[in-house]
């Protein structure tokens, strides 16, 4: 049975106790004749340390002398064959126990990184390292993804200057489109650098860029149809957040991007948020 090299993107930590227990989902079990294996995955998972785990597997009918097997697989391709046994055809290996005394496991793991699309778990009673397994359940993964949105600073102005040294308020626009409605954005979730918005409108004030534009792309344009949400954010508080996070005074001239943050309105607790930035180009008078 040949398997390709485990995902270099996916990193498996192993722990005999997670402390963190998220809402689970009903688990997944396959059973055939004595054979039974589970998956449990977490209903939800948004607080980015990793996706948990539980990995199970059963005899019905065990007896002192019972070897097992299990095996958990990425991506796996496999079929069950004319015997009703799980073949293996290709896959990411991510753990496995060949021969095991005893004729039931459970395992609790925590998937960090680049998750695959799809989990498989065989498992069976070892008879002869037939190499085969009785019995298999494959979840299918869908992470919690987040939108991204554009941001336009100071609409209409391009590049985006930022005076750190004086007081008053910086705009921001987050820009609407066919796919994101910004009268929907929950404006109490909102934040750049951590920083909440003092003001808000709805109004249209900049056009959409194209996808794959740059990081310092910019335009001038002030309309599409389209309408916008316009905040206001304290100058002196996002200058103070970024300075703070980077531990020094910005300089002048220095381009900074500003992360932004934010959730839908009545988004369910799994929902994935809302995530952008947008680059400013600092003007220093105290240079």
């Amino acid at each position: 049975m040949q398997l390709t090299p485990s995902l270099p993107a996916l990193s498996l930590l192993l722990a005999s106790l997670i402390v963190v227990q998220p809402a689970q989902a009903e688990p997944l079990r396959e059973c055939y004749q004595d054979a039974c294996a589970e998956i449990e995955l977490p209903a939800c998972n948004n607080n980015g340390s990793g996706t948990p785990l539980r990995i199970a597997g059963q005899l019905a009918n065990p007896h002192r002398n019972s070897i097992t097997a299990w095996q958990l697989v990425a991506d796996a391709e496999w079929e069950y064959n004319a015997n009703h046994q799980v073949k293996l055809l290709s896959g990411n290996p991510i753990d496995s126990n060949g021969f095991q005394f005893g004729s039931e496991f459970e395992r609790q793991l925590l998937l960090t990184g680049t998750l695959p699309g799809k989990l498989l778990l065989a498992f069976g009673p070892r008879s002869g390292g037939h190499g085969f397994y009785d019995v298999a359940v494959e979840v299918t993964l869908s992470p919690q993804g987040e939108q991204q949105v554009q941001l336009d600073v100071k609409p209409g102005s391009c590049p985006n200057p930022v005076n750190r040294d004086k007081k008053g308020l910086t705009p921001v626009a987050v820009v609407g489109s066919n796919d994101l409605d910004v009268r929907e954005i929950d404006l109490h979730s909102i934040r750049i650098a951590g920083v909440a918005p003092v003001r808000y409108s709805y109004s249209d004030v900049t056009t959409s860029l194209p996808q794959g534009e740059g990081g310092y792309a910019c335009t001038t344009a002030r309309s599409d149809g389209i309408s916008d949400l316009t905040l206001k954010f304290n100058t002196a508080e996002l200058i103070a957040a970024l300075e703070q996070e980077r531990g020094r005074v910005l300089f002048d001239g220095e381009i900074v991007t500003l992360p932004f943050r934010a959730r839908l309105k009545d988004a369910g607790q799994c929902s994935g948020g809302l995530i952008g930035e947008e680059q400013i180009q600092i003007i220093n008078n105290r240079r």
